[in-house]
C-alpha cells in the first residue's frame, strides 16, 4: 500500500512539474491554463474581470478557454457562455470536470486557473495510483503506474487544460475497482468519467466486453448506473440549449481514411518515428485483445481502433491524436509489463528444471 501511494505521489509530481513549466514559461500568470485565444471574446471577459491583461494562446485556442467558460456558468445559462463555448452542447456535456473546477460557479475568475491545475495534478496522482494497483494485481510492479505520468496524450491534454487527464483517471478508477469485483461501486466511477469526457463510454465498453467474453456477465446493472447520470445531463442541456448548431468535432471518418495526409505530414513534421510506432502499437493492441482477456488491456483497446478512424484533421499532428488514444498507450505497457513477467516465470522455470536436473544426476 505504502509503494501504492509513493506511485501515485511521483505520477502527482509530474503533474506539477508540467505546471511549473507552463508557470515559468509564462511569467508566473496561472492563465496559461485556461489557454484562452488571443483576440477573443473570452480573452476580452476576463481582461475586463481582472483588470489586466492574461496569457493567451494563437487563435483559436484549446479546451481549457471552454471549460473556464462552463467553471463560472455550469449550467450553461448564459448567452455569452452558449455563443462562444462552441460547439455548446458538445463542449457543455463534459460538465464534471468545469463544476469542480468553479465549485459550482461560486469561485471568482482568479481562482479557476489554480483549481484546474490542482485537478490536473490529482488526476496524475490518481491515474498513477489506479494503474500500479492493476499492475501489481498483475504480479508485476506497481511502478508500472507512472506509465499515465508519462504518457504523451496525458502531457498534451494537461497542457491545454483539457478534461482528458481527469477523465480517463476516474476511468482507470473505475477498472480497478472492477478487478476488485467491486461493479456496483465501479459504475459510479464510470458515471462520473463519462461525464467528465463522453468518449470514456468507450473504456467502460471496453470492460464490459471483456466480461462478457471472460465471464459469461453482461453487467447490465453496471452500465445502466454508469450512463444514466451522463444521459440525463445530455437531455438537461437539449433543453437549455435547443437552438445549437454544430454540434460535432468532425474527429472520426472511414477506416485509414486519414493516414495518406498524414504519413505526409509526419515526414515534413519530424513526426515519422514516433506516428509509427504509434500505429504499430495500435495494432498491436487490437491483435493481442484475441489472445489475452486482461480487464485492463480491454478496457484501453478500443482507444486503439479509434486511432484507425481518426480524421486527417486530428492524424496530422501527434499533439492532437496522442490525446485522442492517450489510454491505449497504457494498454500497451501493461502488455509489455505481463509479457515481461511471463519471459521471468520462464526463464525462472527453466532455471529450477535445470537445477533439479543436475541434482538428479
Amino acid at each position: 500500500m505504502k509503494t501504492l501511494l509513493r506511485v501515485g505521489l511521483v505520477g502527482a509530481l509530474f503533474g506539477g512539474l508540467i505546471f511549473g513549466m507552463m508557470l515559468r514559461e509564462a511569467g508566473g500568470d496561472p492563465f496559461i491554463i485556461v489557454a484562452v485565444a488571443e483576440d477573443s471574446a473570452i480573452e476580452a471577459l476576463i481582461t475586463d474581470e481582472l483588470g489586466r491583461t492574461v496569457t493567451s494562446r494563437p487563435s483559436p485556442g484549446h479546451d481549457g478557454q471552454f471549460f473556464f467558460m462552463q467553471a463560472i456558468d455550469p449550467l450553461v445559462a448564459d448567452s455569452f457562455t452558449v455563443e462562444h463555448m462552441w460547439p455548446t452542447r458538445y463542449r457543455g456535456q463534459r460538465m464534471l470536470y468545469p463544476l469542480l473546477a468553479g465549485a459550482g460557479g461560486v469561485l471568482p475568475f482568479a481562482v479557476i486557473p489554480w483549481t484546474m491545475a490542482a485537478l490536473q495534478i490529482l488526476a496524475f496522482g490518481l491515474g498513477s495510483y489506479s494503474i500500479g494497483a492493476l499492475a501489481l494485481r498483475r504480479g508485476v510492479s506497481p511502478w508500472w503506474g507512472l506509465a499515465f505520468a508519462i504518457n504523451p496524450g496525458i502531457w498534451g491534454a494537461a497542457q491545454i487544460g483539457g478534461a482528458s487527464t481527469l477523465a480517463i483517471a476516474i476511468g482507470l478508477y473505475g477498472v480497478l475497482q472492477m478487478d476488485r469485483g467491486r461493479f456496483v461501486f465501479a459504475g459510479s466511477v464510470f458515471a462520473l468519467s463519462l461525464l467528465t469526457r463522453e468518449t470514456m463510454i468507450l473504456m467502460l465498453l471496453g470492460c464490459l466486453a471483456q466480461q462478457l467474453v471472460s465471464e459469461r456477465k453482461l453487467r447490465a446493472q453496471m452500465f445502466a448506473i454508469a450512463v444514466l447520470p451522463s444521459a440525463l445531463w445530455a437531455v438537461f442541456l437539449r433543453i437549455q440549449v435547443p437552438d445549437a448548431t454544430g454540434d460535432t468535432n468532425g474527429a472520426l471518418g472511414l477506416p485509414f481514411n486519414g493516414f495518406a495526409e498524414a504519413w505526409q505530414v509526419w515526414q515534413q513534421t519530424n513526426t515519422l518515428a514516433f506516428g509509427v510506432t504509434t500505429t504499430l502499437m495500435m495494432a498491436t493492441l487490437l491483435v493481442c485483445i484475441l489472445y489475452v482477456r486482461d480487464l485492463t488491456v480491454w478496457a484501453c483497446a478500443p482507444f486503439a481502433a479509434l486511432f484507425f478512424i481518426l480524421t486527417p484533421s486530428v492524424l496530422r499532428m501527434s499533439f492532437d491524436y496522442s490525446r485522442a488514444i492517450a489510454p491505449a498507450y497504457i494498454g500497451g505497457a501493461m502488455l509489455v509489463a505481463m509479457a515481461l513477467r511471463a519471459q521471468a516465470e520462464k526463464r525462472l522455470a527453466a532455471s529450477d528444471a535445470e537445477a533439479v536436473g543436475l541434482s538428479n544426476a
